[in-house]
């Protein structure tokens, strides 16, 4: 089955600052605004969602998938990213050992074990932790969120498939990688 995927980050995308500035003190949440830009870009373009936020971190799929629908997501939520190890750092904030990139890598080197043929692929985040990835990564401003250029963005990426990638020669970059 081929897909088109999106990689979403939620904090940063889903909600902002501004969005937080403009609700009463401690509300956290998503906001709808966002969701049905979401909503929006996969209509266009087909596709389907892989969570890779760290709203992974202790909520099963189910009640991911509850979160979105709650403020009027459409879509398909296909799965999450794997989960690494992650530490509470000091300021209280999830911090994993491994970049979003390979968590992202991680899901698409899996993905044809369960008869996934991806065609085309976005992440959408407001940090820029994609590793080798960065080419399909559409960075969101964490004050403003997920706005409408940014989705023009990502429908345009979906739209073009993955380029053909050609393999070093083995060996070539074992610098990079643990053994």
């Amino acid at each position: 089955m081929k897909l088109k995927i999106v990689f979403l980050d939620f904090d940063g995308v889903l909600n902002s600052h501004a969005f937080m500035l403009a609700k009463p003190s401690g509300v956290v949440g998503l906001d709808p605004v966002a969701v049905k830009r979401v909503n929006r870009l996969l209509q266009a373009t087909g596709a389907e969602v892989v969570v890779s936020s760290t709203w992974r971190h202790g909520r099963s799929l189910a009640q991911l998938r509850d979160v979105l629908a709650e403020r009027g997501f459409v879509g398909n939520v296909r799965g999450t990213t794997p989960q690494q190890p992650f530490t509470i750092g000091s300021s209280g904030i999830i911090e994993t050992a491994k970049v979003r990139g390979q968590e992202i890598q991680a899901w698409l080197d899996a993905a044809p074990n369960y008869g996934l043929d991806i065609e085309s692929f976005v992440i959408i985040d407001d940090d820029s932790d994609m590793a080798h990835l960065m080419d399909r990564l559409v960075k969101t401003s964490s004050v403003n969120g997920l706005v409408d250029t940014d989705v023009d963005l990502a429908i345009e990426m979906l739209r073009k498939p993955l380029p053909v990638i050609i393999l070093p020669e083995p060996g070539t970059f074992d610098v990079f990688f643990e053994k």
